[in-house]
């Protein structure tokens, strides 16, 4: 019977070091702020839906994880969409392309 309870304990805690794993790569992914940086938000969803197609996350861990990278997405396409962002990304491309000209005469 301890043998039972014992290997229960054992999975459980790799379950939590995986789950943990995951969640750390999301917090990860939280902290990035680069326009670019959205590519990696799918290809982190696709590695928490293979984590739970290999039995290392529940579908409840894998709903919270996802609908984190999901506002994190959200968050940051606001930001880049956004009037502000957009109007100083057209002045850097403004000021560039002037040092540019500047720069050939």
């Amino acid at each position: 019977m301890e043998h039972k309870a014992g290997h229960r304990a054992k999975h459980t805690a790799q379950s939590e070091t995986r789950y943990d794993y995951y969640q750390e790569m999301v917090k990860i992914l939280e902290k990035l702020k680069r326009e670019e940086d959205l590519k990696i938000a799918p290809k982190l969803l696709d590695r928490i839906l293979d984590g739970q197609k290999n039995g290392h996350l529940t579908a409840e861990q894998v709903f919270e994880l996802s609908e984190r990278i999901d506002k994190w997405t959200m968050r940051l396409q606001l930001k880049f969409a956004s009037q502000e962002y957009q109007m100083t990304k057209l002045l850097r491309a403004l000021e560039s392309d002037q040092r540019k000209r500047e720069g050939k005469k």
